[in-house]
């Protein structure tokens, strides 16, 4: 039997715009419950959230977690502003980044 994969790191942030978030567009009722903009979200499909389940499947004894930060409709200017407030929210090993995709739709509108 080969012994259990161990990773280094055990708390993730999560931290983005809508795509981390999990957002669906309208029919999603998403419900932000930290008042920071960090915190449980209302849909399984969040990457976050995928990402907790496999933890879970492949690192079955170790407490591996990551925190779903994400803000729907974010530009990368308001995530920059927004970070330092997501940093505090605990303690982290490692930050996942997933800002620019608003960018790049503004950036079609030539603005």
């Amino acid at each position: 039997m080969q012994p259990a994969l161990k990773l280094n790191a055990s708390a993730v942030l999560a931290f983005g715009d809508s795509i981390t978030e999990g957002k669906a567009g309208s029919l999603l009722d998403v419900v932000e419950l930290s008042g920071v903009g960090c915190g449980v979200f209302g849909t399984p499909t969040s990457y976050p959230s995928v990402l907790n389940s496999r933890f879970l499947a492949h690192y079955p004894t170790q407490t591996l977690s990551a925190k779903n930060c994400g803000w729907g409709g974010e530009e990368a200017v308001e995530g920059v502003t927004r970070l330092p407030t997501g940093l505090v929210t605990g303690s982290y090993d490692v930050v996942l980044l997933m800002e620019g995709a608003n960018d790049l739709s503004a950036l079609g509108n030539g603005t």
